[in-house]
């Protein structure tokens, strides 16, 4: 029998014509702001503070910024010379350590819930205990705005979603596909071809409330 053909997705993958999108929102530190993304293929691109001292600057999300751009000295600046914003609110699972001599933890038993930005998408899934992934590659930063985009595997079977205006299934690789809330640009989740059984959440779409305190993300 002829092997079937890989799943295509073009190298520069959209979602049609492009335009720069809006969406506003709140944030702890700047106050009300303006989210920028490309309409075409929902990367992150900016944040524009819209009222206090930072009113009229732009912030760019490093996660879109080409690597080879940044001269050497400014990269090791980053690296040491940062502002941490809020820590208190940063996700439990940001700092989360391994178990100690890194022995497997029992089934997944506990659901936790998480969904979009402006809240027309969102999950349940059971993930407790769990592991973590975290991607570097350059799609994954562009989607994020970050340095990094992290995930978390949930079986099928105990992941449904619970509200799904505006959701939307999109091929972004050829060995995989993504769920994205298209009313505010937020990725949900990855859905890889070789793990049909498994969904994969966004760790940062992750409610922190319904992080249970036993569970490997305390």
């Amino acid at each position: 029998a002829a092997t079937p053909a890989a799943p295509r997705a073009p190298e520069e993958w959209g979602l049609g014509e492009a335009d720069v999108r809006v969406h506003t929102d709140e944030c702890s530190e700047l106050g009300r702001v303006g989210r920028l993304s490309c309409s075409g293929c929902l990367s992150k691109l900016a944040t524009l503070p819209l009222e206090g001292p930072r009113c009229g600057r732009a912030l760019v999300a490093l996660g879109c910024v080409e690597d080879d751009s940044v001269p050497a000295a400014v990269a090791r600046r980053w690296r040491a010379t940062y502002q941490d914003w809020h820590p208190g609110s940063g996700a439990s699972w940001w700092s989360a350590q391994p178990s100690p001599g890194g022995e497997l933890l029992a089934a997944r038993t506990g659901e936790a819930k998480g969904g979009c930005a402006c809240g027309a998408c969102t999950f349940v899934a059971a993930i407790f205990p769990g592991d973590l992934q975290h991607c570097y590659c350059k799609l994954c930063r562009r989607l994020s705005g970050a340095a990094s985009m992290t995930w978390v595997p949930a079986s099928n079977d105990t992941f449904r979603w619970t509200r799904t205006e505006g959701l939307k299934l999109v091929r972004t690789t050829r060995h995989g596909q993504r769920h994205f809330c298209m009313k505010c640009g937020s990725c949900l989740t990855i859905v890889y071809d070789s793990q049909p059984d498994c969904t994969w959440p966004v760790a940062g779409a992750l409610d922190d409330d319904s992080l249970k305190e036993q569970s490997w993300y305390r």
